[in-house]
This record gives structure tokens, C-alpha cells and sequence, in this order.
């Protein structure tokens, strides 16, 4: 899955160019360009700053994923396990 925000960092409509994000972020444009084709993905401190910039939490940002089952939860899926033997 590509990496490609769909807020504005600038607040207004439309989106930053990968030059404009890289000099938010201080970086080269290389990373933000694989980040785009799904290459790559943005490191942690990385997300953190386009969080900010794009004024994201982590789940609109795609950081998190809302929970398709809570069949999958790790709490269920222990609750399901049988007791180890003494």
C-alpha cells in the first residue's frame, strides 16, 4: 500500500509536493518519493512529523488500523486457548 496523505500540509486544498514535504521534514525527496509507490514506508519519527504536518492523528494518518474482528483481539484469542496441563 502506498503512503499518500490526503490532507494538505499547507491547510488549504490540493497537496504538497514531494519537495515540500521533504524540506518540512528536512530530508532528501528520494524517501518521500518511494514512500508515494508503497517502496518504503515513513520511518516513526518520520510519521510523527507528518502527523503534525498534515494534522493527522494515527489512524487517519493509516498508522493504525481500526480492528476488523475482535475475534483476532489478543485477549479473545487467549480467553480461547485451553489451560496448559500442570
Amino acid at each position: 500500500m502506498a503512503f499518500c496523505p490526503s490532507g494538505s500540509a499547507d491547510g488549504e486544498s490540493g497537496s504538497a509536493t514531494q519537495a515540500q514535504i521533504a524540506q518540512a521534514l528536512r530530508i532528501e525527496t528520494k524517501p518521500v518519493s518511494q514512500w508515494e509507490v508503497g517502496k518504503t514506508k515513513p520511518s516513526y519519527k518520520c510519521r510523527a512529523k507528518l502527523q503534525k504536518l498534515f494534522k493527522m492523528n494515527a489512524e487517519e494518518f493509516g498508522v493504525i488500523e481500526e480492528q476488523e474482528s475482535s475475534d483476532s483481539s489478543p485477549t479473545s484469542i487467549l480467553q480461547s486457548q485451553s489451560p496448559l496441563p500442570p
